[in-house]
């Protein structure tokens, strides 16, 4: 987006390393730096949210989000102190780490399962770090939004079988009534029943 706007040169974003950071203008420079505003619509705002997870990426990748100095809502800020070693640390992925290797020696099975892919693709926790900067790098070399590829020809999305089409008034009508006849041929013919015994 900045590319498009002529920003990304005058305002590049910068690793903060997990610190408060906030994009400013430069002085005597007539363009300012792209604004957007978080608007968290009906999400919950408690600390270490996805929702500040997204605003710092925003921020460390050049775009203006303003908000308070505090940090109080980054992961991170513990104890009344906002620690940005542990706000890096989950930038980096460190606590996917942890959870990786804490499943691992709790429960074998239910870490085969979960991270299956991770294993078929020989990928461990200590890994994890060194992909996470390698995407961020990647991002910044060449920060262009990618097409996804095209679907193969035949292909088609998954459709529920079992979804009915809509049908027109005259066909509820004559269902309605082949089932009305079906219920009273065998109401008729448990009076029959009754009658006999």
């Amino acid at each position: 987006m900045l590319k498009q706007k002529g920003l990304d040169t005058k305002y590049a974003g910068k690793d903060s390393a997990g610190k408060y950071f906030v994009v400013k203008q430069k002085k005597g420079d007539k363009l300012r730096p792209f604004t957007a505003y978080l608007d968290v619509g009906l999400s919950r705002t408690t600390a270490g949210s996805k929702i500040f997870a997204a605003l710092k990426g925003a921020c460390d990748g050049g775009i203006n989000v303003p908000h308070g100095k505090k940090c109080s809502k980054f992961a991170g800020y513990v104890g009344g102190k906002f620690n940005p070693e542990i706000l890096k640390d989950y930038i980096i992925g460190g606590h996917v780490c942890d959870y990786m290797e804490k499943l691992k020696k709790e429960d074998p099975v239910r870490y085969g399962k979960q991270f299956k892919r991770f294993i078929d693709a020989g990928i461990t926790g200590d890994d994890l770090e060194d992909i996470y900067k390698k995407a961020h790098k990647q991002i910044r070399a060449n920060p262009d939004r990618v097409k996804a590829q095209a679907k193969p020809e035949g292909f088609k999305h998954f459709v529920d079988k079992k979804r009915a089409k809509k049908l027109t008034n005259a066909q509820r009508k004559e269902r309605a009534a082949t089932k009305k006849a079906k219920l009273l041929k065998e109401l008729e013919k448990l009076r029959s029943e009754n009658q006999e015994e």
